[in-house]
């Protein structure tokens, strides 16, 4: 393990270019692609707070740990029913999506790279999805009231739960049987592109990789602080609902076609 000090000399001596590309070394980028706007706007924020934890003397699992207490917080900020908390709650939540970078460059500069910091990764995201779209439901119960917005938030809350419970089962077999995706299959094969293409419009609908559904929160919050509600058959809506609502759709939708996929035509089909 490199000593602290040796460390911060090297970070600090990198261009921040090739800090960045040192700080993703050894991640395994085939297993766990990064998204566009990840590649190009957030692992390009990360180096920088990564340079300032170095310098604090932050471990990566400290930096999980922060990470976790903010989403946390993040979660509260959502229970609140107005426009404008949910809007700061948004904010916070993409500075969670920094840490998530930040965490892993930390632990490969300081050679702490291990299982155990890949559980305790893995474990939070498992618990953060569902809490998050909880506390949503919560807050939009808080404001409109009416059986129908807890019918939206358990639908989201389940949906969210399938899709990243089904996200790591295919990733943790593929790790055990050392499965790696063919990268040219999905061109020649025109269900997978088919495929491909679907899930990229729905991710822009529903979460929007590499931010998660940070962009959906501000848009529908930043409309609902201008307008006022509506009502659909009776029932009191707004813009956060409506999208809620196609959120807990769609994902319920994803998970019951994607776990077809995998049934169907393999664990590589979703890798």
């Amino acid at each position: 393990m490199p000593r602290v000090d040796d460390t911060i000399a090297l970070v600090m001596s990198l261009p921040i270019e090739e800090q960045r590309r040192r700080g993703m070394e050894g991640r395994h980028e085939r297993l766990h692609p990064s998204s566009w706007f990840g590649l190009r706007v957030t692992r390009r924020l990360s180096p920088y707070v990564t340079r300032i934890f170095l310098k604090l003397g932050v471990s990566a699992n400290q930096c999980t740990v922060l990470g976790t207490v903010l989403t946390i917080g993040v979660g509260i900020a959502f229970t609140v029913p107005e426009p404008v908390v949910w809007l700061f709650a948004a904010l916070l939540r993409y500075v969670v999506i920094v840490l998530d970078c930040v965490d892993g460059e930390l632990a490969r500069f300081n050679g702490t790279s291990g299982p155990e910091g890949t559980y305790l990764e893995a474990a939070r995201h498992q618990f953060e999805q569902p809490y998050l779209v909880a506390c949503m439901a919560v807050g939009l119960f808080s404001g409109l009231g009416g059986v129908h917005v807890v019918v939206v938030g358990l639908g989201a809350v389940l949906g969210a739960s399938l899709m990243v419970a089904h996200e790591h089962m295919v990733r943790s077999v593929a790790w055990e049987w050392q499965l790696l995706p063919d990268e040219h299959s999905s061109h020649s094969d025109t269900a997978a592109s088919f495929m491909k293409h679907l899930r990229r419009v729905a991710d822009v609908v529903l979460v929007t990789p590499g931010v998660r559904y940070v962009p959906q929160v501000v848009v529908t919050s930043f409309i609902d602080m201008f307008t006022r509600g509506f009502q659909i058959g009776g029932m009191a809506f707004d813009a956060r609902l409506v999208w809620l609502a196609v959120f807990a759709l769609g994902t319920l939708a994803a998970a019951v076609l994607r776990t077809a996929m995998t049934v169907t035509r393999g664990i590589k089909a979703e890798l």
